[in-house]
């Protein structure tokens, strides 16, 4: 989840661009292009990441994703082993126990 977010974060930076940019404003707990009441403008250049911290950045977002995967991967084949195993024919093999006698 982390990940999307910092995936998220470097595409919209790296499509703002270096060029100029429209200002943003801080509308309450909201961010705008568009002037409100009483909102406050964002230094948003100030902000500008160099390629080493997008590289670090990207390279963060595989590492996470690859370990999303083999958490997944170990999951199923933990599952997988705690299944009751099943007879031959498809009963399971609890059923094929004789009934205990009182």
């Amino acid at each position: 989840m982390i990940g999307r977010a910092l995936l998220a974060a470097l595409l919209l930076a790296a499509a703002g661009g270096a060029g100029a940019q429209a200002a943003v404003y801080r509308c309450g707990n909201e961010y705008s292009r568009m002037p409100c009441s009483q909102g406050m403008v964002v230094d948003t250049q100030g902000s500008a990441r160099t390629e080493a911290q997008r590289a670090e950045a990207v390279r963060v977002v595989a590492s996470e994703k690859q370990l999303a995967e083999d958490t997944a991967h170990d999951r199923r084949r933990a599952e997988a082993a705690n299944r009751r195993p099943q007879a031959a024919d498809g009963e399971d093999f609890v059923a094929q126990l004789p009934a205990a006698k009182a």
